[in-house]
């Protein structure tokens, strides 16, 4: 684990931390993170466990995502994909060295397994994220591939979205995922995902909402940082996704017989007709659908979807990652993980909970073993121990705890009220 620290005038600075696993008896240390302060950009990586050279490859492109980010993405993100397939080539038509007196034909058999297993060498995931700062809000380019995630919090630990529960679309029992084209035969369709704008109606405040509040899992105490939104009519992006389908890309098909709700910060340009109030608004995973006839997805519990994970570079060739921005309230906080440390969690509550209690010694190189170790037991009797990494990113101004002020001998700071004007 370390700590680094970003230049004089930079936004954002990060807490990294690599614990490989503890209990068991491989050790695995396949997990690899970063923070670059002068590109803003953090990334973690998490190395097959089944596949030969995971952890070169989790090393390889940890190292290279900064400089993907400073070019055409998918472009890099290509010749990146590229260098690992060719090096899972170069390993696989490497001899294979058998034990002094092998017979032949039992060489020969294990010749052809151990090739056969280099064929799906140098695999790894990938969540990384670029952020960009104005006088407004933050704007965040998402790379994603496999199960680490992707969490965003405000500086008060509400959940603004989770690459772990964003909201499916739907999905019909013929596979099809246009819900109004099933359920509303003469209602349009609304696309709102990356890049696009949505033209929604203002209804009210969500503190006026009871029943909307409980659906979407809301507190009462920042219900009334949220609107209550309509859909009208969409603008989409114009940008050719290849092969990616809309849950892929986060993207939502509502009708306007759905709600949107939305936080503050996302109000865009206001319009007024027939005293209705309406805002332009451009598309940020924080704005939760409430579907007509469908039950919401709940964001509060941390799920692991199956042992299987798609992974670079075998899926980037088939569209089976996501590239897209998003769009956050100033002093946001991202939190970058694989799925060795979400999982020892139940909720995003509790994961935010651990950060903060234990925030000092994290940054504190000669007590945090004791701390990482009791998550690795728990995690162990939970489901059974893995390599745990995280980048935690907050503003380079503030620290993510009044416990981190007291070791910084730093006057600590109360916080703000529950109900904020702004987000």
């Amino acid at each position: 684990m370390r700590t680094v620290d970003t230049p004089t005038g930079m936004p954002y600075t990060a807490l990294v931390v690599v614990s490989p696993m503890r209990f068991g008896d491989d050790q695995k240390n396949q997990d690899r993170a970063r923070w670059s302060g002068p590109g803003q950009v953090a990334d973690v990586c998490d190395g097959v466990t089944s596949s030969p050279n995971a952890s070169e490859a989790a090393t390889l492109v940890a190292s290279l995502i900064p400089a993907v980010f400073q070019g055409d993405v998918h472009e890099r993100l290509n010749m990146l994909s590229d260098t690992l397939t060719l090096l899972r080539h170069e390993h696989q038509d490497a001899p294979v060295v058998f034990a002094e007196g092998t017979p032949p034909p039992m060489q020969e058999l294990m010749a052809k397994v151990v090739r056969e297993k280099r064929a799906t060498g140098f695999q790894t995931t990938l969540v990384a994220a670029k952020l960009t700062t104005d006088d407004k809000m933050v704007m965040a380019h998402v790379l994603r591939c496999g199960d680490s995630a992707f969490f965003a919090f405000t500086s008060d630990g509400e959940l603004l979205t989770s690459s772990l529960a964003y909201p499916s679309s739907w999905c019909g029992p013929d596979g099809s995922t246009d819900r109004a084209a099933a359920c509303f035969p003469n209602t349009k369709t609304i696309r709102f995902g990356p890049g696009d704008q949505i033209l929604v109606r203002v209804e009210g405040r969500l503190s006026q909402y009871a029943r909307l509040q409980e659906l979407a899992g809301i507190k009462t105490q920042y219900a009334c940082n949220w609107l209550v939104c309509t859909p009208v009519d969409g603008c989409p992006d114009d940008e050719d996704h290849g092969e990616a389908t809309p849950a892929d890309l986060k993207t939502l098909l509502l009708t306007t017989a759905d709600r949107l709700l939305v936080p503050d910060y996302l109000w865009g340009k206001t319009l007024s007709c027939a005293g209705q109030q309406y805002r332009i608004l451009w598309y940020s995973s924080t704005a939760r659908p409430i579907y007509s006839l469908l039950a919401p997805v709940s964001m509060n519990t941390i799920v692991k979807h199956g042992s299987a994970t798609r992974v670079l570079p075998d899926h980037f060739y088939s569209g089976g990652f996501d590239s897209f921005e998003d769009r956050f309230p100033l002093q946001t906080h991202f939190l970058l993980c694989s799925d060795g440390f979400y999982s020892g969690f139940s909720t995003w509550g509790q994961l935010w909970a651990w950060l903060h209690s234990h925030a000092t010694v994290l940054h504190h190189e000669g007590e945090r073993a004791a701390v990482l170790e009791q998550l690795h037991a728990d995690l162990n009797a939970k489901s059974g121990d893995d390599d745990m990494s995280f980048v935690w990113v907050y503003p380079a101004q503030e620290v993510p705890s009044k416990a981190i002020q007291t070791a910084r001998s730093e006057e600590p700071q109360e916080g703000g009220e529950s109900c904020r004007q702004k987000l």
